[in-house]
């Protein structure tokens, strides 16, 4: 105030200055110019006067509000439940889940961002990277009994590795080395049942659902096989053709998302499978049932301990260059990917410890130990030409595209399509069946169900919208296929992060999610809510009494105040236990509840008060 009635005297002032040089130009008849600069000059100050009172008055509110707008000291974000979700933004339902985790976590306390992102960058972030909270995923490998060891065990964690939630827990290390040298099954199955049990406890993902798997196709193919998992499978790859011209033809297949690479070695995502499942061939395959049954593999033998294995290959199996392919290419396989411990597949040989080629078609392989899930790991490994990778790094972005299984690589446009040709010099005599065979890139559920229904594409390869399920069965020209589905939908958790290491933190939020809604409002029950740690369609592998997280927030939100989680500073989020509350403000600057909100309408009131009372002070002046 001070300040202002400086400022209406300087006013006041120059009134006094302009009135005496009217009285001076008038007594001593200046020049009608000089009279009018002196005019000019009193009016430029009257201005800058007021100017400078409107300025400070401008101003005056946000001093007010700054001088009565306490900050306290912000408590650190990684102190606070606040994360983030990665979710696959080709697929909508999973994008949705990722929201419906927002309002749910927001009601215990927990401040939660989806962030939708490329496949390829989710596996690269969660995978490689680590630098992730939580993502959703659909996955199989892990849910079957012959991998528990060689997924979630702490040597699994590194870059790429099997382990990408960073799980340690020595108990489950020991038993995962014990079961794979667990001969009796019996006893085997016990330990497996252990192994499921830690799993539930600690909480390193959540299982959430399994799909059925609902995949159409053009009712013009024939030689469709179904099976878990759906009709898009090896058997149907080799076995499908066109019912008008048997034998021939091409098919296209759409596909959610391009390949992430070339490598067979680096394959990262489903799409990376369906390429390599064409062009290179294994040993062993899994049929209709799952069971495994020889394929490359003609004859094989084991020891009574276990520990000997001798392969014997199909004499006229040759490479896409027309190579012949011999026991010296499992051979190069074996040591390539264990010298260089290749992640993702080391684990299928780490126990080899000698081989022997004993003819071009027949190897003798020798394990340090026994390892009864051998079979079903090396027999599933791929094969590589040694005259074409012996000189490589195991992770080229560059590998020569040439491979034994039953088609070969012709091109691929990135973003767009890859295109393949029948290999007519197949082992197995007669297949495949078609001329032709295309991966189209359609990376959206509707635009895949659209391509078959115009026949741009003749297979889908994923499951049909669940909207347009009853329309799709009712059209004369497409087979929807319903097979239970392999791949089981998880929430993934990184436990790198100090406050999702905490197991209580977990299982909290394990409660807060609301599966039933999930399987029930987003998939219209075409699925089923997945509470274990096998697939359950290992009914004599898969342990059906590991605890339960139902959906409930009441229980969330009191396992977290048990454990210390407690909103501090009053914003709705919880921070971690041991968290101080921001310190109080400075005792002369407390002001009562709410009186935030009258502090901008009480400033404005001042401002209007002082300005009318500046333009009635100027009014009273004399003329």
């Amino acid at each position: 105030m001070i300040f202002i009635n400086y400022m209406l005297s300087q006013v006041s002032f120059n009134d006094s200055v302009y009135q005496n040089h009217e009285k001076l130009i008038s007594c001593s008849n200046q020049s009608y110019l000089g009279g009018n600069y002196l005019i000019f000059k009193g009016i430029c100050r009257r201005i800058a006067a007021i100017l400078l009172v409107a300025l400070f008055l401008a101003a005056f509110p946000a001093t007010v509000l700054s001088a009565s707008n306490y900050l306290p000291e912000q408590i650190p974000e990684e102190k606070k439940l606040i994360f983030e979700i990665l979710t696959p933004e080709y697929d909508p339902v999973r994008v949705r889940i990722g929201d419906l985790m927002i309002e749910w976590f927001s009601k215990i306390g927990i401040k939660l961002t989806n962030k939708p992102v490329e496949f390829t960058t989710l596996i690269d972030k969660v995978y490689t990277q680590h630098d992730f909270h939580f993502y959703i995923i659909e996955t199989s490998g892990m849910f079957t009994p012959w991998y528990l060891s060689a997924y979630h065990v702490s040597w699994e964690d590194y870059p790429d590795g099997n382990n990408p939630w960073g799980f340690h827990n020595d108990t489950y290390d020991e038993l995962a080395k014990q079961v794979d040298k667990t001969v009796d099954e019996e006893e085997r199955r016990q330990i497996i049942f252990q192994m499921q049990q830690i799993l539930a406890e600690n909480v390193p993902f959540i299982p959430v659902y399994i799909r059925d798997w609902m995949q159409a196709y053009r009712t013009e193919l024939i030689g469709v096989v179904g099976m878990p998992g759906g009709v898009l499978n090896f058997w149907t790859l080799i076995n499908m053709t066109s019912r008008s011209n048997p034998g021939h033809g091409t098919v296209a297949i759409s596909m959610m998302d391009d390949i992430s690479n070339l490598n067979v070695l680096m394959q990262d995502t489903w799409w990376d499978y369906w390429k390599d499942v064409v062009l290179y061939d294994t040993l062993f395959k899994e049929d209709v049932n799952l069971e495994l049954i020889p394929w490359m593999c003609k004859r094989w033998e084991r020891s009574e301990d276990g520990l000997t294995w001798v392969f014997e290959i199909h004499h006229n199996i040759t490479w896409h260059d027309g190579t012949p392919l011999t026991a010296h290419d499992i051979e190069f396989t074996i040591w390539y990917i264990k010298n260089n411990e290749v992640p993702g597949w080391y684990s299928d040989v780490k126990y080899i410890e000698s081989t022997e080629v004993i003819d071009d078609y027949t190897i003798r392989i020798t394990l340090s130990e026994p390892f009864v899930w051998f079979l079903r790991r090396f027999g599933t490994t791929v094969i590589l030409p040694k005259h074409l990778w012996e000189n490589l790094p195991w992770n080229t972005t560059d590998p020569p595209m040439i491979g034994c299984g039953p088609f070969k690589w012709v091109r691929r446009v990135e973003g767009d399509f890859i295109e393949f040709v029948k290999n007519e010099n197949y082992f197995k005599a007669g297949y495949p069946r078609i001329d032709r065979l295309i991966y189209k890139v359609v990376t959206n559920p509707d635009a895949q169900y659209m391509s078959l229904k115009v026949n741009e594409t003749q297979m889908m390869s994923w499951t049909l919208p669940y909207a347009v399920i009853k329309e799709a069965v009712e059209d004369p020209n497409i087979n929807p296929a319903p097979y239970p589905d392999t791949y089981v939908g998880i929430i993934g958790i990184n436990l790198r992060d100090p406050r999702l290491a905490d197991v209580k933190l977990r299982r909290a939020i394990a409660h807060a999610i609301d599966k039933e809604t999930i399987v029930n409002l987003l998939m219209l029950g075409w699925a089923a809510p997945a509470d274990t740690y096998v697939h359950p369609g290992y009914v004599a592998w898969c342990n059906y009494d590991v605890p339960k997280y139902e959906f409930d927030l009441d229980k969330a939100n009191a396992i977290l105040d048990a454990a210390g989680y407690i909103d501090v500073d009053g914003d709705g989020i919880r921070e971690v236990p041991g968290t101080q509350p921001p310190a109080p403000p400075p005792e002369e600057e407390v002001r009562p509840p709410g009186w935030e909100q009258y502090a901008l309408p009480i400033a404005v009131v001042v401002v209007v008060v002082i300005i009318g009372a500046i333009a009635f002070y100027m009014k009273k002046k004399p003329a």
